[in-house]
């Protein structure tokens, strides 16, 4: 069978890169890790614990003593973003949230402009957070939707159904958020090209600016990278996951976003600044 993948599937979403004026405003950034999530997604091995009132008390204690400590080595910086992910930020309580964003604002030079985002689950983006969120200065939401597929979200032990990143999307864009992104993955198990070309319609359909799209990773310690390591989940072959990249980039290309980082995409100008601080 004829191959569909170009010469080197990774020229087309680096080709061009971030614009001149997502570039300048790439500066300092402050990242806050909140490492609490209401359950265990079955690929995930980033730094997080089960989410409790005692947890979250004992981790804002913890912040405040760093936000002393950390401060006197920032001394004269001015931060043009910041990032709040985790874990899952959103678990946070809107006075919780307040709370972490006044130590920042205490602490630290913090331009007026800067980029702040905020990952957030779907499910979690209700009103009142949202309400917290606009009032602190959050003017980026990054959602992790993963796929549009109930059985693909049950598969990823997501705990939204496939059409809550639009409700959440809708919301956010009600109180007054300009700059929404979305994460989706490919290359799974069971994961199909086919399944893949409607989650990035769904994703487009919800109106975002940016959307993030990662190559699954069999991590061991978790229950589906175990299974993937196994055998007993087998993977899409490399060159599937390849043709899907490629599938990807021409998707996203043709409804107006470009690559500017290997899994990155956005519409013109919607480059994520806290992003370019590390790639640049």
């Amino acid at each position: 069978m004829e191959s569909h993948l170009p010469a080197d599937p990774l020229i087309p979403a680096a080709a061009d890169g971030p614009c001149e004026t997502a570039r300048r405003e790439a500066r300092a950034g402050l990242y806050v890790h909140v490492p609490f999530c209401a359950t265990r997604c079955t690929y995930c091995d980033f730094s997080s614990g089960s989410l409790s009132a005692a947890a979250v008390n004992r981790y804002l204690a913890a912040l405040r003593l760093e936000l002393e400590r950390r401060a006197p080595l920032a001394s004269g910086t001015t931060f043009h973003s910041v990032f709040f992910g985790g874990g899952t930020p959103s678990a946070l309580s809107p006075d919780q949230f307040r709370a972490v964003w006044a130590g920042l604002r205490d602490h630290f030079r913090i331009d007026p402009a800067a980029e702040v985002t905020l990952e957030a689950n779907p499910e979690s983006a209700l009103a009142p957070r949202l309400e917290a969120w606009a009032e602190a200065g959050v003017n980026r939401l990054s959602m992790g939707a993963q796929s549009f597929h109930a059985a693909e979200l049950e598969t990823l032990g997501r705990i939204h159904d496939a059409d809550r990143p639009r409700v959440a999307s809708a919301l956010a864009r009600a109180h007054g958020f300009g700059r929404l992104s979305l994460d989706l993955m490919f290359g799974y198990p069971g994961h199909t090209l086919e399944r893949m070309r409607e989650s990035l319609d769904a994703a487009l359909e919800c109106g975002v600016e940016h959307l993030s799209v990662y190559c699954f990773i069999p991590e061991s310690g978790t229950p589906l990278g175990d299974a993937a390591l196994r055998g007993d989940a087998p993977l899409p072959s490399p060159e599937s996951q390849a043709e899907t990249y490629a599938a990807i980039v021409q998707q996203l290309e043709a409804a107006g976003l470009r690559g500017y980082e290997t899994s990155n995409f956005c519409r013109p100008g919607a480059e994520a600044r806290h992003n370019l601080v590390y790639w640049l």
